[in-house]
């Protein structure tokens, strides 16, 4: 007869981190109500209000190897993109990468990242496009750890990247705004 295991919750040094943001969603050309025509495009503007920890059960857009901790800056590293396909295309999408202690691992991926944005991914037929023309690349986390990012999000047929940047940011209660 088997027996079952209690089974032991390990509290992990991990942050599951929202990222507090306004996003504006502006149309800037309507579908033509045709089934195979065109579809409607968007431009969207995003503004960074701040972080805040809301657990794993929580929605959550990154996860980080630690606590977080008020009055402390983080620097959030995040790409703003252009994406679409055949029949229009979304305007200023923003991808959250990773969030550092350190500002100069930070950087490290934002050059990194804007290194491999400025080579192209697709190539004409007969070129070896994976080999190549990388689509990750590898980071170094604040622990230590190596760490690939998959960059097709922002590197795909459609997609292009417009900036990255390294925003710092503190825990939400920091940022509430009165009314």
């Amino acid at each position: 007869m088997a027996r079952k295991r209690k089974q032991e919750e390990v509290d992990l040094d991990v942050s599951y981190v929202r990222v507090e943001a306004e996003t504006q969603v502006e149309v800037v050309r309507e579908d033509d109500g045709e089934l195979y025509g065109r579809r409607e495009c968007t431009a969207a503007y995003t503004s960074i209000h701040g972080i805040k920890d809301v657990g794993k059960d929580g929605y959550y857009d990154l996860v980080v190897g630690f606590k977080l901790e008020d009055n402390v800056d983080y620097y959030l590293v995040h790409v703003n993109y252009n994406t679409g396909d055949s029949f229009g295309h979304d305007d200023g999408k923003v991808c959250y990468v990773e969030m550092f202690k350190s500002k100069e691992l930070a950087k490290q991926l934002v050059d990194a990242i804007s290194e491999n944005a400025q080579t192209p991914s697709y190539l004409p037929p007969g070129k070896k496009r994976y080999k190549e023309q990388p689509m990750t690349i590898t980071y170094e986390r604040d622990d230590g750890q190596k760490v690939d990012c998959y960059t097709g999000t922002w590197r795909g047929y459609f997609e292009r990247v417009n900036y990255v940047e390294m925003e710092a940011v503190r825990t939400e209660q920091h940022y509430r705004r009165t009314p």
